[in-house]
């Protein structure tokens, strides 16, 4: 039974796997709604992990972690919204139901790009 569950889930790997890259799933835990309505605090979201070398695309919805000097939340915490602009080197993240923008965001904390929700 063991072998069966390690062969179960190298299939579920190797079937993730696009381009290069691997596609997982994440359940999203939310704290607010400020993704809303494009991404509810029940929603599954597929995400891919972002190297230090990609280009990032404004206009889509990445998670980041938020540099905990001016937020205090667990380390494990990640932040999902959509980045609207680079400004001397720093990104520009928003929530679309937010009517304010994020912190400036370092390019080092942004780990996963949403790809589909």
């Amino acid at each position: 039974m063991k072998y069966i569950n390690y062969i179960i889930l190298l299939l579920i790997l190797i079937s993730t796997v696009s381009a290069g890259k691997v596609n997982y799933t994440m359940r999203l835990s939310c704290t607010s709604n400020s993704m809303e309505p494009t991404i509810s605090c029940r929603d599954d979201l597929i995400v891919n992990t972002v190297s230090l070398s990609e280009g990032l695309t404004v206009g889509s919805v990445y998670c980041y972690r938020p540099d905990y000097r001016y937020y205090r939340l667990p380390v494990y915490w990640k932040v999902c919204h959509r980045l609207t602009s680079e400004i001397n080197g720093s990104l520009i993240f928003k929530g679309d139901k937010n009517n304010y923008y994020d912190k400036p965001v370092d390019r080092k904390f942004v780990a996963l790009k949403v790809i589909r929700w």
